[in-house]
C-alpha cells in the first residue's frame, strides 16, 4: 500500500510540474505578445506624432484654390481645393532629401516625399531619419525629380494598418471611394504644383522595376499605357495620353507579399515653379 501511495504522489508531483511549465510558457507567450503589441503601438504613435509636427512646420493653407473634377463633359461643377503653402526651406532643414509634398484631398494622406540614393533606406526610416517601421513616402531613386512626358514618377509608401502612409490606397478598389477622391496634388521644391487626376488602379508583381521609370520612345509608352489599361480594376476618368506625364503611387497588397498595388495619375501643371 505504501508503494502505491508513493507512486501516486510522484504522479501528482509530475502533473503539478507539467502544469507549472505550461502556465509559465503561457505567461511568457502572453508577455511576449503584449510586448510586441506595445512596441507596434509605440511605433505607430511616434510616426504619427512626427508627421503631425512636420505638417505643422512645413505646410499651411494658402489663399489660392484649384477646381478639380468632374472630367470634361461630365456633370457638375467640380470641387474646390485649397492649395497648400509648402515651406521647403523648413522641410529641407529637417532633411535635405525632401523633394516634394503629396496631398490627396479628403483622405488625410498629406506627407513629405523624399528621394534617397536607394529604394531601401526610407522603407524603415522617417523623414527625420529615425528608424521606424512606418518609414516615409519616397520617390524612386531612379526617377527624375519632376514629372516629364517621357517619364513615370513612382512614389512608394507602406500599407499601414492604421491607415497612415499609403494605408488608404486599397480603398480605391471601391469605385465609390475613387469618385469621392479622384485626384491628388504634388508640390515640388521649385514651387511647381501639379494636379494629378487618378486614371486607374491595378496590381503588379513585387519585383524590381516592375514599373518603367522612363520611356525610350513614344511607341514604348503607348504600349505601356495599353498594358495598364488592360489591367485596371475599372475605368477611372480620362485615360492618360502619350504626352501626359505619369505619376504612380505604389504600396503593398495586404498579406500578398508577391504583389503591389499601383494607383496611376496623369500630371497637370497648375502652377509653374522657378
Amino acid at each position: 500500500m505504501r508503494q502505491g501511495t508513493g507512486g501516486n504522489g510522484k504522479g501528482k508531483r509530475n502533473r503539478k510540474t507539467a502544469l507549472a511549465v505550461i502556465m509559465i510558457a503561457a505567461l511568457v507567450g502572453f508577455l511576449t505578445a503584449g510586448g510586441g503589441f506595445l512596441y507596434y503601438y509605440w511605433e505607430y504613435q511616434r510616426s504619427r506624432q512626427e508627421y503631425t509636427e512636420i505638417a505643422r512646420i512645413g505646410t499651411a493653407p494658402s489663399q489660392r484654390t484649384d477646381l478639380y473634377g468632374p472630367e470634361e463633359g461630365g456633370e457638375g461643377t467640380g470641387q474646390e481645393y485649397v492649395l497648400l503653402e509648402v515651406d521647403f526651406a523648413a522641410l529641407q532643414a529637417v532633411n535635405p532629401q525632401v523633394t516634394a509634398w503629396l496631398d490627396i484631398p479628403g483622405t488625410g494622406i498629406s506627407y513629405p516625399v523624399v528621394q534617397g540614393t536607394d529604394n531601401s533606406y526610407y522603407l524603415h526610416h522617417t523623414v527625420k531619419k529615425t528608424y521606424n517601421f512606418a518609414g516615409t513616402i519616397f520617390m524612386d531613386a531612379g526617377c527624375a525629380p519632376c514629372p516629364t512626358a517621357d517619364g513615370n514618377l513612382v512614389l512608394y509608401g507602406h500599407n499601414m494598418k492604421n491607415g497612415t502612409m499609403f494605408g488608404l490606397l486599397k480603398r480605391y478598389r471601391d469605385r465609390a471611394y475613387y469618385e469621392e477622391h479622384p485626384v491628388f496634388y504634388l508640390y515640388l521644391a521649385d514651387g511647381s504644383v501639379y494636379r494629378c487626376p487618378i486614371t486607374g488602379g491595378f496590381d503588379i508583381p513585387a519585383v524590381t522595376q516592375s514599373l518603367p521609370l522612363t520611356f525610350a520612345a513614344p511607341e514604348e509608352k503607348e504600349a505601356y499605357l495599353q498594358k495598364t489599361q488592360d489591367m485596371l480594376w475599372y475605368a477611372a476618368g480620362e485615360s492618360p495620353g502619350p504626352d501626359d506625364p505619369l505619376i504612380t503611387l505604389v504600396t503593398c497588397v495586404g498579406n500578398r507579399r508577391e504583389m503591389r498595388l499601383a494607383l496611376q495619375g496623369r500630371a497637370e501643371l497648375v502652377e509653374a515653379g522657378e
